[in-house]
């Protein structure tokens, strides 16, 4: 931190001022994480568990960080948490989850998520009912990463026609008009078929 802050400061700095400034630091960001949500207009939420890269005892190391966007009734996106929880596990994500709800979080109209197994399970142990959406980018980069290359540009254009589409019955119709999975089985794996018949991520 001392060398963060000679950065900042442009030149040496004491120990007296590394201290205040943790604790200013800290004290943000205690209020900032339990700051009341009950008078935000959230309709909407984005969920998501991500991996970062970071310096802990002049190691380089990485965590894993779950992350909520709010979406406001006028479209506006806010950032409602950000958790170092060692995992995305479904307790932590539940944890979380009942965190935002303890501080006023209503219960959202809809929720898009990134897939993983623990956070659909936690969802439905606090918000069973609401409707759920896959992440548009993460499907397609599951999609692409059990796929040989050759077939990426189809898979992206077929993809992209079907996601873009502006109502459940023209969504039917470009499915209908896209290369069977079946065609495509010699070239990928059993675990991308059935990822590529499962959810779409459009909510209908």
């Amino acid at each position: 931190m001392r060398r963060a802050l000679a950065a900042l400061f442009g030149g040496t700095v004491g120990k007296d001022t590394v201290s205040r400034t943790w604790r200013k630091v800290k004290s943000d960001w205690d209020a900032w994480n339990g700051r009341s949500l009950a008078a935000e207009p959230i309709v909407r939420l984005i969920l998501d568990g991500t991996v970062v890269r970071v310096r802990l005892d002049r190691k380089a190391t990485s965590i894993s960080l779950l992350v909520v966007l709010g979406v406001r009734a006028d479209g506006q996106k806010v950032l409602l948490a950000i958790k170092s929880m060692g995992g995305e596990s479904a307790e932590a994500w539940r944890t979380v989850l009942n965190d935002l709800i303890k501080r006023g979080l209503r219960r959202p109209e809809s929720l898009i998520v990134d897939g993983a197994p623990g956070l659909d399970k936690a969802i439905a142990s606090v918000w069973d009912g609401v409707p759920v959406q896959r992440c548009t980018v993460h499907k397609h980069r599951n999609l692409l990463a059990h796929a040989p290359e050759r077939l990426h540009d189809e898979i992206t254009e077929d993809y992209n026609d079907m996601i873009y589409a502006t109502t459940p019955e023209e969504i039917a119709a470009r499915r209908k008009d896209t290369r069977p999975v079946t065609a495509l089985r010699p070239a990928c794996p059993v675990s991308w078929i059935a990822d590529q018949t499962g959810d779409m991520a459009i909510s209908t």
